[in-house]
């Protein structure tokens, strides 16, 4: 097959277009492998669950659940379904993924990534803090010394222990960046390339993929998706030795039944994996007996263990979402808010909701393990500059960051800094010009509505874009400013030690031009 073939068709607009075989094909095997498996197994999901097993059947339950909901009263479901049958299907859930704004939408979003992303690994200590308080201390601990077991292979890729293998079976906890790398995350799945036809377009296409490869591998340096998978592996293990503990424990107090209920496990099939788990002691004893379990019995558990799990340690999905976030223009405002939207159901909302001891829990546990964090990466961040490190390890400095890290702050932080500081209500009462939560974010953007990725990458760029006029004024001065700001264009430049070394970098030049 040639396929460097060309030829020029004409579109329903009347419209010549030229169109060429290389256009449907997809060269990358990495991608095009996970793009498929995605995609069956969304189709795989819908014949299992809805009966729906072909575009016609999709298109006929699509039309039903559309007619059901507005006799029920809702107004245009028709985006809603559109987005969540997308993401199921791993296609884009934007209205117009093929247009030029979308592609240049994700490219800004990526170079935002790259430029920001470095130090996020700090903050994922805080998602800690809803495990310990779910399964309690006691559990907690005794989960410690197996996780070490659920460390893949570096040889073969194959997990250790017949637990962990068994885990990964029901639940896949910890599988995050397997299956969603950074170019099939919901926000950017199913997005199409540049016009392969100009050297433009190639060029574009180039910088596309590097920037895909780009986010995967600083996902993996930064910590964030290491700890993400170890501690969601962690929750896993916690999770099932707290339902083993359960089922031996009789009677269950109201508010536990309340919180297995609302992870979704009705009384009849609580009583049926009680009667399963009681006399066990260990997560292998499951693994062991699984064979033995009915089919709905397996169903249940395999479901509360993936609620249970995604609930203590966040995996956003698109129920996490609203429909702002799926088009270009508010994927663009919206970048880096989806673990406030995702904690603002799950932790926020569902803690106010329950009033147990659990939500107190998660509410001290969490802040606690995000001051761990947070105090970790100022101590790492000001190795020479130890006048900062002083203003940034105050108690009032550390508990703030520690508040707006904690997995139940959601939109407290972003409301409060966009009135106070954004809209300048606390200038106005007579406070200082800064915001309230000044250093609470990995990324160090502004924690209000100024916390654009894509409005700090424009404004870095225009003070780049300012530096050869300043060199060549024999009046004017480099500054350190300017040096940082050139410097947060450059990939990977958030990352620990990189931003370091372009600290000092920058102590070379004069804090004010003379």
């Amino acid at each position: 097959m040639d396929e460097s073939y060309r030829t020029t068709l004409t579109n329903e607009m009347g419209e010549k277009v030229e169109v060429s075989m290389a256009d449907l094909l997809e060269n990358n095997v990495d991608k095009l492998v996970s793009d498929y498996t995605r995609e069956m197994s969304g189709w795989a999901a819908l014949k299992s669950k809805v009966g729906v097993g072909t575009p016609k059947q999709l298109d006929e339950y699509k039309g039903f659940l559309v007619k059901r909901s507005k006799e029920a009263g809702d107004r245009e479901p028709e985006r809603a379904f559109d987005i969540a049958f997308n993401s199921v299907l791993g296609r884009s859930t934007e209205d117009a993924p093929h247009s030029m704004w979308s592609r240049a939408s994700r490219m800004v979003r990526s170079q935002a990534f790259l430029t920001s992303m470095g130090q996020v690994g700090y903050t994922m200590l805080a998602e800690v803090g809803p495990t310990v308080a779910a399964v309690g201390w006691r559990t907690a601990l005794k989960a410690i010394p197996g996780s070490a077991a659920l460390v893949r292979r570096m040889a073969n890729g194959e997990l250790k222990s017949t637990e962990a293998r068994f885990l990964e079976d029901i639940c896949a906890p910890g599988t995050d960046l397997l299956r969603n790398q950074p170019y099939l995350r919901h926000d950017d799945i199913g997005s199409t390339v540049w016009d392969r036809s100009t050297a433009t377009g190639r060029v574009l296409n180039t910088v596309d993929t590097a920037q895909q490869y780009g986010q995967r591998y600083l996902s993996i340096m930064s910590g964030m998706a290491p700890i993400q998978s170890s501690m969601q592996r962690y929750a896993g293990r916690a999770s099932a030795l707290r339902m083993i503990e359960l089922a031996n424990k009789g009677d269950l107090p109201e508010a536990l039944t309340h919180r297995l209920r609302n992870y979704g496990l009705n009384e009849a099939d609580q009583k049926a994996i009680f009667k399963r788990l009681a006399g066990m002691k260990k997560v292998d004893d499951i693994a062991q007996s699984w064979d033995t379990w009915a089919p709905k019995e397996r169903s249940a558990f395999s479901a509360y263990m993936w609620r249970v799990t995604r609930h203590q340690v966040m995996e956003g999905d698109v129920g996490d979402s609203i429909q702002l976030m799926h088009s270009s223009i508010g994927k663009v405002f919206v970048q880096f808010r989806t673990f406030m939207t995702s904690s603002y159901t799950r932790h926020m909302l569902n803690g106010l909701h329950m009033r147990d001891m659990q939500a107190a829990n998660m509410v001290v546990t969490s802040t606690f393990f995000a001051g761990i964090g947070m105090a970790a990466r100022n101590y790492v961040n000001t190795v020479n500059d130890t006048e900062m490190r002083e203003k940034l390890m105050t108690s009032e400095n550390l508990a703030k960051q520690a508040f707006q890290q904690s997995s139940y702050s959601s939109v407290i932080p972003f409301m409060v800094d966009t009135m106070a500081y954004d809209l300048g209500l606390k200038k106005a009462l007579g406070g200082e010009d800064k915001p309230v939560f000044a250093y609470g974010r990995s990324t160090g953007l502004d924690s209000g509505v100024k916390g654009i990725p894509a409005l700090s990458l424009a404004q870095s760029a225009w003070g780049a874009a300012k530096l050869p006029v300043t060199a060549l004024d024999p009046d004017s001065d480099i500054t350190q400013k300017q040096v940082k700001d050139a410097m947060k264009l450059l990939w990977f430049q958030n990352m620990t030690g990189i931003r370091n070394g372009v600290s000092e970098f920058a102590k070379l030049f004069p804090e004010e031009s003379n």
